[in-house]
């Protein structure tokens, strides 16, 4: 049988009182939270290997997210190609002395990237209005001559 539109299939619809799993989530362990959490942690100190497992894969990031890092930069213009190498040699130094990790010097130099990008797009937008001024500056010459 083919579906029919306005049909679901399901004549009494959803049971009552069983709304969507993040109301029931809400409803249920929210406000057993603090407690829940803290049996877990109690659970894997105590050497239950699943909790730790849990908590090892799940709960605790592989790695630090989004750590802030103490970073000099030179007081120049980072509006200048020049300016944005030495900075990108900098960073290629801190990453192979150990200063930050490859992961952080990446993120350091797409934003280098990006800067890069947008000086590029400013100077070409420079030479186009230029080179429009130009051909205008010829079209009217032409017609006065």
């Amino acid at each position: 049988m083919p579906f029919q539109q306005g049909s679901s299939g399901n004549a009494r619809g959803r049971p009552v009182n069983t709304g969507h799993r993040q109301k029931l989530f809400n409803t249920l362990v929210l406000p057993h939270k603090e407690k829940l959490i803290n049996q877990a942690i109690e659970m894997a100190l105590n050497g239950n290997e699943a909790m730790l497992k849990l908590f090892l894969e799940r709960m605790l990031p592989a790695k630090p997210i989004d750590d802030t890092l103490d970073v000099s930069l030179p007081n120049k213009d980072f509006t200048q190609a020049d300016t944005l190498l030495e900075v990108g040699a900098d960073l290629i130094r801190a990453i192979s002395n150990n200063e930050i990790t490859p992961e952080q010097g990446k993120v350091f130099l797409d934003v280098i990237s990006a800067q890069r990008k947008n000086i590029e797009a400013s100077v070409l937008t420079e030479r186009v209005t230029e080179i429009e001024f130009l051909l205008n500056l010829r079209k009217q010459e032409k017609k006065h001559a």
